[in-house]
């Protein structure tokens, strides 16, 4: 299995990260099949080191409403690999690597899933999490989608291509960090210790879905899902 450590005492800048998305047939638990896999291994704030994509043929059709939103459809998929083809090489580019996504929780359920049905260790949910950041710094500004986050900073690309939001992730990572530590979200000396920045990214992250879920109740409004406190445990 990988090594996805969020304890090593070393700087974010230029630390080994692994950036990843998948489109999938759905969005729930044992409904979210990858259909379409992306990754970029990049030293943050340096350099890309390579990038890897895939389509990927489901075990399940996919639905309408899921092609409507990627536009991959069954026929796109008929002669690609399976994930199982697939897995053996995604975990090897993961290995070493810091894991990254934009909404980390989501990507990183879809990939354990994988893992789970095929009886596999599973992977700690820890990484970065490009959203949690966008939260703090774009508190007040209308829209936190990848696309809205990249478009404020200058970055126009397709959504829901893999490949796309993956190089726009990446793209967005080193202005939001900056604004991270010049805005006083976070003391400069917490990006230089990949340990402590994973410390303020998951109680961050546990905050603002606890002020979501505050909000929404106040509202009258359904429970939303806690994926952070899921993957993390009430008690963290």
């Amino acid at each position: 299995m990988p090594t996805l450590q969020c304890d090593t005492d070393r700087a974010l800048r230029g630390a080994p990260v692994a950036v990843i998305d998948f489109e999938t047939t759905g969005l729930e638990p044992g409904d979210r099949h990858p259909v379409q896999i992306a990754l970029c291994r990049c030293l943050l704030g340096d350099r890309v080191v390579d990038r890897w994509t895939s389509l990927v043929r489901p075990p399940t059709p996919i639905p309408a409403s899921a092609s409507a939103i990627h536009g991959i459809s069954d026929a796109d998929v008929a002669d690609a690999p399976t994930i199982d083809d697939l897995l053996d090489e995604l975990m090897e580019r993961l290995d070493g690597q810091i894991l990254c996504a934009y909404n980390l929780p989501f990507d990183h359920g879809v990939l354990s899933d994988v893992l789970a049905d095929r009886d596999r260790q599973p992977l700690p949910l820890c990484g970065l999490d490009p959203l949690v950041w966008v939260k703090c710094v774009d508190k007040y500004q209308r829209g936190k989608r990848l696309e809205d986050a990249a478009l404020r900073r200058g970055i126009k690309f397709k959504a829901h291509d893999a490949m796309a939001d993956v190089d726009a992730t990446v793209g967005v990572m080193p202005g939001l960090l900056r604004s991270l530590a010049l805005d006083g979200f976070l003391t400069p000396v917490v990006l230089h210790h990949v340990d402590r920045f994973w410390a303020w990214q998951r109680s961050t992250a546990l905050a603002q879905e606890q002020d979501y879920r505050a909000y929404r109740l106040a509202k009258g409004l359904t429970e939303p899902t806690m994926s952070w406190h899921q993957g993390l445990g009430e008690g963290v």
